[in-house]
């Protein structure tokens, strides 16, 4: 989410124009300007939007599902090619048609399932709290709550080790 994202795709489209950009995004930061900007360049945008309103932020925290929609519309009104990307977890399965359903009502030009890759495991806030777990819940005797002390305890050849920062989980 670049800044500049708009203004370095225009001069990758003036450099070489007969070049096929593709974005991809969780699409819940920047302003209708900067959506606008990007559709105009009338590129491929792939929204990550893994589930519907209820069970899209569990994996992709800190983005708002109704942000994400109104982001691919505006850059769809500009010209833009809006792409829902949907990675497909055991939350999330039960929601595929309907997302895809969806998808098509709000004029996405592709619906693209994604399969999970990720490891089982705890989904944790900023403040290193476990909010969900992802998959199978297995016995890797991962707290509720990470603080420094685990980290130190657990990763002691990662940077994080010395760490007297606030975690960013």
């Amino acid at each position: 989410m670049n800044p500049d994202g708009p203004a370095i795709v225009e001069y990758t489209l003036k450099s070489n124009p007969r070049i096929n950009i593709n974005v991809s995004t969780n699409g819940s930061a920047r302003d209708r300007e900067y959506w606008s900007q990007l559709g105009k360049n009338r590129i491929n945008v792939w929204f990550c939007l893994d589930g519907l309103e209820d069970t899209h932020s569990l994996y992709r925290q800190d983005t708002n599902f109704q942000t994400v929609l109104k982001n691919a519309a505006i850059l769809k009104s500009t010209g833009g090619k809006p792409i829902w990307q949907y990675t497909v977890f055991e939350h999330n399965k039960h929601q595929v048609e309907t997302a895809k359903q969806l998808s098509k009502d709000l004029g996405f030009v592709n619906f693209v399932i994604r399969p999970n890759n990720r490891p089982n495991g705890p989904v944790f806030n900023r403040q290193g709290q476990k909010v969900f777990h992802i998959g199978t819940k297995n016995s890797n005797n991962i707290p509720d709550q990470i603080d420094e002390d685990f980290v130190r305890n657990n990763f002691k050849n990662s940077k994080l080790s010395g760490t007297r920062s606030k975690i960013q989980c």
